[in-house]
């Protein structure tokens, strides 16, 4: 019993990590098809590819509508993330605060939404209250070209 409970630790002990480039790597011990993406520092030329959002798999409109919102490439971890997400695989994206992660799963929901809208919708779970808000924010804010309907519901 005494190991089981050492087992578990609360809080890592491992640093955060740094802003290095992510890199796809498979979970052996998931039998489902999620995908960890890990950092990686060995692609310094990642930002500056040319890579739009239409080249990722998503719609031109969504090129249209984070241009406008002051998106002009995705980011490492969109680029990376985008495509699975598109292709069904669940991805477990791991980046730092500000690094377009909210984006990255957003993006690919819209998507479906506007390919057929009716029986698809999306239910996104967050810790804290403040997470909710600006989430939803930005589903908004990506959606506001389609009319999405975004509904913010929080205890307390």
């Amino acid at each position: 019993m005494e190991s089981e409970k050492q087992g578990f630790r609360l809080f890592a002990g491992k640093p955060k990590p740094s802003p290095a480039n992510l890199a796809p790597t498979s979970n052996p011990e998931c039998p489902t098809s999620k995908t960890t993406l890990k950092e990686r520092g060995d692609e310094s030329a990642d930002e500056d590819d040319g890579v739009t959002f239409s080249d990722l798999g998503l719609s031109h409109w969504t090129d249209t509508t984070c241009r406008e919102l002051g998106m002009r490439r995705p980011t490492p971890v969109q680029r990376r993330c985008i495509p699975r997400i598109l292709a069904g695989d669940d991805v477990l994206g791991i980046a730092q605060t500000g690094s377009g992660k909210t984006a990255a799963f957003a993006l690919p929901i819209l998507q479906r939404l506007a390919e057929g809208p009716y029986g698809v919708f999306a239910l996104v779970l967050t810790p804290t209250r403040e997470l909710a808000c600006q989430i939803a924010d930005q589903f908004r804010a990506l959606g506001s070209s389609m009319r999405v309907r975004c509904t913010l519901i929080v205890e307390g």
